[in-house]
């Protein structure tokens, strides 16, 4: 359960570094530190993590048009 807790926290994280659509390398950084701190640097989790932060920014760009329309 605690990774579950950890990993959410990490993609509610690399969701506020996209908020602005763009996800600044210092923020990057601070991001990748907490996620070696709390061992979630390997195996691709940080890449997975990310890709869904771009994934959602995405979903959220096309849910804002479907509104508009």
């Amino acid at each position: 359960m605690r990774g579950c807790r950890l990993l959410t926290f990490l993609l509610e994280l690399v969701g506020i570094g996209y908020a602005n659509e763009d996800f600044d390398p210092e923020q990057s950084e601070l991001v990748n530190q907490i996620a070696r701190v709390f061992g979630f640097h390997e195996n691709g989790t940080m890449e997975a993590v990310k890709q869904w932060g771009k994934d959602e920014l995405a979903l959220m760009k096309e849910a804002q048009k479907l509104m508009e329309s």
